[in-house]
């Protein structure tokens, strides 16, 4: 019954551990997109693909 307990608290603590990487990310993506926007040039946006019908 040890290995049950002892693997439920490490599942309880992964989220704790997770949550400081995760914080960072959500506050970096809004100065990314900007920093993104800013810029000149760059990927040329995507042309929707020609639906393509194949024989009935």
């Amino acid at each position: 019954m040890r290995g049950v307990a002892a693997c439920r608290a490490m599942f309880g603590l992964l989220p704790v551990l997770a949550e400081p990487p995760r914080e960072l990310m959500v506050a970096d993506t809004p100065d990314g997109v900007a920093s993104a926007r800013a810029r000149v040039g760059g990927r040329r946006p995507r042309r929707r693909a020609r639906r393509v019908v194949g024989p009935s």
